[in-house]
């Protein structure tokens, strides 16, 4: 496990999350990495943002309207 993740799990320990947010939590990072293929502290604010943007409206196209 990289530095970056264990440090990550030990603050969602910290934090007193569940195990499955935890676990939720990292591969949310996860995704972020594959995204963008680099390091997550490596990402710039506009980069994050614009992934969320992304994902905001892939989410918001599967709602159905009711």
């Amino acid at each position: 496990m990289s530095i970056l993740r264990e440090k990550m799990k030990q603050d969602l320990i910290l934090f007193g999350l569940a195990e499955s947010t935890q676990q939720r939590y990292i591969e949310a990072v996860a995704n972020l990495y594959e995204h963008y293929k680099k390091s997550p502290d490596k990402l710039t604010e506009d980069e994050i943002r614009d992934y969320l943007l992304a994902l905001k409206k892939r989410i918001s196209h599967q709602t159905p309207i009711i």
